[in-house]
């Protein structure tokens, strides 16, 4: 074979190395942007799961204040001591609105969001009309409410569907972090793969290259060289 065709193979060897290498780089970037992405998708979940939680912990929190502001008050007839539990009940109901926006797309918490305003709102009732009994002078009527159980039986409520929404959204939190690490070890797993694949390709290249421009370099066989005449004279035909 000659020299001009194997130089030709070469050279489409090397063009194709090239192209799988750069096709690898091609597909090793779209694939990070897509688990980079995807990612960024769990971690706003995760973000949003950790939120509700907060916000379900923070309700059972102003509900606590409102309890303990009564109680003080109940026992003081110091308005100072209501204090907590005006703040608390002032800031409830927005803080429920915020959770059921929160929640919006979750089923079952949605269903225990309502148990939780029912619960909650029996409990505000119960502060609220034992508040308003101790400031009408009748705290015997008002520790009679308090005796009835009816606001324990509201907060007992209450905790018990906290504890029921957060082990849901604990749950929803491992989920998601497992979801997390797993598509971070892929992402780190073909970049990685990607990028030696890559590498590799292009050290082919370089070879053929290398290995192309010996040739190129290399003397080729020495053709025959042509027999010169004799410059001897033959000699003379013998006299007839």
């Amino acid at each position: 074979m000659s020299a001009e065709p194997r130089a030709r193979r070469a050279g489409r060897k090397e063009t194709l190395a090239l192209l799988l290498g750069f096709a690898a780089l091609v597909a090793v970037g779209g694939a990070s942007v897509w688990l980079v992405a995807r990612n960024a998708a769990f971690n706003e979940q995760v973000s949003g799961v950790l939120e509700a939680k907060a916000e379900i912990v923070r309700v059972l929190s102003l509900v606590q204040d409102a309890e303990t502001g009564q109680r003080g008050y109940l026992l003081t007839n110091d308005e100072r001591y209501l204090r907590p539990y005006e703040t608390a009940a002032a800031q409830i109901g927005e803080r429920l609105e915020h959770l059921g926006k929160l929640l919006a797309d979750e089923g079952d918490q949605m269903s225990d969001l309502a148990k939780l305003r029912s619960a909650v709102g029996d409990k505000l009732a119960e502060l609220a009309q034992t508040v308003a009994l101790q400031r009408s002078g009748q705290r015997e009527e008002a520790l009679a409410v308090v005796d009835t159980e009816r606001g324990r039986n509201a907060m007992l409520s209450v905790r018990r569907v906290v504890a029921l929404m957060t082990a849901r959204e604990d749950k929803a939190f491992a989920e998601l972090s497992g979801e997390t690490s797993r598509s971070g070890s892929q992402l780190v797993a073909f970049m990685t793969a990607g990028l030696f694949l890559a590498a590799g390709l292009a050290v082919l290249a370089q070879i053929m290259v290398r290995r192309a421009r010996d040739r190129r370099r290399r003397p080729g066989p020495r053709s025959p060289r042509p027999m010169r005449a004799s410059r001897r004279r033959s000699p003379s035909a013998p006299p007839t």
